[in-house]
């Protein structure tokens, strides 16, 4: 009964490990990169994106101009994207 239950567990273990083996997405190293869609660069005041504790670290004042990303908004992509 013993090798009867090392034998089936042996069996899983191979089938697990060889189906595992067909994909190759399993590899923690493949990162898929896609630019976000519809994005652009603005300039803002660092006050209105930016806390006071974050502009401490950062060393800014609130008046500053930084460069972010702008990302639309579902709204804005709707009606951007409407066709």
């Amino acid at each position: 009964m013993k090798v009867l239950t090392a034998s089936l567990l042996a069996l899983g273990l191979v089938a697990s490990a060889a189906s595992a083996g067909q994909f190759s997405g399993t590899s923690r190293n493949s990162i898929v990169e896609r630019p976000a869609p519809n994005t652009q660069q603005i300039e803002v005041r660092a006050g209105s994106v930016l806390t006071t504790p974050e502009l401490k670290r950062a060393n800014l004042a609130a008046d500053d101009l930084i460069t972010v990303t702008s990302f639309p908004s579902p709204e804005n992509a709707r009606l951007t994207n409407e066709r």
